[in-house]
């Protein structure tokens, strides 16, 4: 420990400390969920400048993994309902409007993954916490000096701890692709944003198109700053910001959330008569 604190101020040592502590303690609290209740609002970035703003309300099971989720949209709301190795498991959507019927849609292909950073497997806590986690665990206690304890806030009416993680490691380096991987193997090995990787190499249109031996441009890490906003009363995230080398990449936030719910099997079925499929 004298090694880190050389040469670092008392009292922000402190306040680095008590930011990686309480993210210590966020990481135990999250896996302790097992199904969850939450509206969220997503914001990410897009082919560079544009930004989508999009709410949802979710339920979700992790084991075995079942999704129900519903678009907040003015005029019509769409559904999403999946379950794990059922329908061939696929999600089955009901877009609320043309094609006006349901469809059976592959969670990774190209109409799902469209203008999208992520597939509905990243949804709720665990993906997120993940690329914290993997960070604390590539530099260790160094992580210490990276984090910084902000001062509290009042989001979405829950009063919060706000940590900021700054990474001076993050940097782009070149990449051989290697046999049987494509960008999605490569984002899992080094737990990195797939959308990024396909977005930062202009040669490469999608997910699937790299070969073997080919060099491409990947991040060194997720991301060089994370804003993380924890809620004081039950240690969960209620907001989540990630920037890259060019500015805010994406954002989550999460409202009215419920831990532990008791789901029935109607919960993940189209049969449920408050469902629209």
């Amino acid at each position: 420990m004298l090694l880190i604190t050389f040469g670092f101020p008392s009292a922000l040592f402190s306040q680095s400390l008590e930011g990686y502590t309480i993210c210590l303690k966020m990481f135990e609290e999250c896996r302790k969920i097992e199904t969850f209740y939450f509206e969220m609002k997503k914001t990410e970035r897009v082919n560079g400048t544009i930004y989508l703003t999009e709410y949802y309300n979710t339920k979700l099971n992790y084991n075995p993994f079942h999704l129900y989720s519903k678009k907040i949209e003015t005029g019509k709301n769409p559904e999403l309902l999946y379950r794990q190795d059922e329908n061939g498991n696929k999600a089955l959507i009901n877009p609320d409007g043309f094609p006006w019927f349901n469809l059976s849609l592959d969670p990774k292909g190209i109409f799902m993954r469209k203008n999208q950073h992520h597939t509905l497997f990243e949804t709720g806590y665990k993906y997120a916490l993940s690329i914290l986690e993997h960070l604390f665990r590539k530099y260790g206690e160094e992580v210490i000096q990276m984090t910084t304890l902000k001062q509290s806030a009042t989001i979405n009416d829950r009063e919060c701890y706000v940590i900021e993680l700054n990474n001076p490691h993050f940097n782009y380096i070149n990449y051989k692709v290697q046999k049987n991987e494509d960008v999605l193997d490569i984002a899992k090995k080094f737990m990195l944003s797939e959308y990024m990787i396909v977005e930062v190499n202009k040669d490469v249109d999608d997910y699937r198109d790299v070969f073997p031996g080919q060099l491409i441009s990947i991040p060194y890490d997720y991301s060089p700053r994370l804003i993380i906003a924890i809620d004081k009363e039950r240690l969960i995230p209620i907001s989540l910001k990630v920037y890259d080398d060019k500015g805010l990449y994406e954002q989550l936030e999460y409202m009215n959330v419920t831990l532990n719910p008791n789901f029935s099997k109607l919960d993940f079925s189209e049969e449920n008569p408050n469902y629209g499929f």
